[in-house]
């Protein structure tokens, strides 16, 4: 329902709690989300809603995606494009993207997933903007 009176507090409430599941999830890894931590939070509950593997297909893109999670059980199989399958310092950045998106399901907007990657990643959201799109503008031109 849009332009109800519950909407606003709701996405309050929402990007909340995502700023609270970012720094729960930083705390837990003892750092920002990088390369070099990246198992550990696919795989951590207190990290991700769901236990997450990557799988590097285009399963599910459109052609301007770069990933898209799809649930298995109480599993998650995120597709990732694999263009970014050697491409560590991309990669992270993606995942941190899609975190939203396999958190929180249908009600992920893409102001929250850059608001939670930003948090999760230590970047500022202005930053971790500019290099998601740089992302996405990369894999659309491998897919033109």
């Amino acid at each position: 329902m849009t332009g109800t009176s519950n909407e606003r507090p709701f996405n309050a409430a929402l990007f909340e709690h995502a700023r609270f599941a970012a720094e729960r999830a930083r705390a837990r890894l003892g750092s920002p989300l990088n390369p070099a931590n990246l198992q550990a939070f696919l795989t951590d509950p207190q990290c991700l809603r769901y236990h997450t593997r990557l799988a590097f297909d285009r399963t599910g893109l459109e052609p301007h995606q770069f990933a898209q999670p799809e649930l298995q059980g109480n599993e998650c199989c995120l597709h990732v494009d694999p263009h970014l399958k050697d491409k560590p310092d991309m990669l992270y950045l993606a995942v941190a993207y899609m975190a939203a998106v396999i958190n929180y399901g249908d009600a992920a907007t893409p102001e929250l997933a850059e608001l939670h990657g930003s948090l999760l990643t230590g970047l500022s959201p202005e930053e971790f903007y500019l290099k998601v799109s740089a992302i996405a503008d990369v894999i659309q031109s491998h897919n033109d």
